[in-house]
């Protein structure tokens, strides 16, 4: 399912036919009767970066040899920086390895770990997005 991104003020314009708990996310319907999924990006999620120490690396990814920071907000669409094999989000996809998105870091749905060297494009795709840095 395609997904788009839009500012609060752009949800007149989609026809919503499912809305979730989570009231970020609406299932929409176009003119031709495709279904996509509307993501809502507000004004004041503002992304944090935090470069984790080695003790934190240990806890968050269960690894203790990686340059890691993590990035968060309210709640991060983590599609716009990972990749999907089979049904889950995976950092082996070509999209996850430009981001530096690692899968096994235990964060919660308002965090992502990422590889620092690879944070500026991770940035990059969320800004473009729509979120703005803190």
């Amino acid at each position: 399912m395609k997904t788009i991104f839009c500012k609060p003020y752009q949800i007149k314009k989609h026809n919503v036919v499912e809305v979730f708990p989570n009231k970020q996310i609406k299932t929409c319907i176009d003119k031709n009767g495709k279904l996509y999924r509307l993501h809502i990006i507000y004004p004041c999620d503002t992304i944090k970066i935090k470069q984790l120490n080695e003790s934190d690396v240990q806890w968050f990814c269960n690894k203790s040899d990686l340059k890691v920071t993590m990035v968060t907000l309210n709640w991060i669409p983590k599609e716009l920086i990972a990749g999907i094999i089979d049904g889950k989000y995976s950092q082996n996809t070509e999209l996850s390895l430009k981001t530096g998105y690692i899968s096994s870091c235990n964060t919660g749905s308002n965090s992502v770990c990422v590889l620092t060297e690879k944070l500026q494009y991770c940035l990059s795709i969320l800004i473009k997005a729509g979120f703005k840095m803190e």
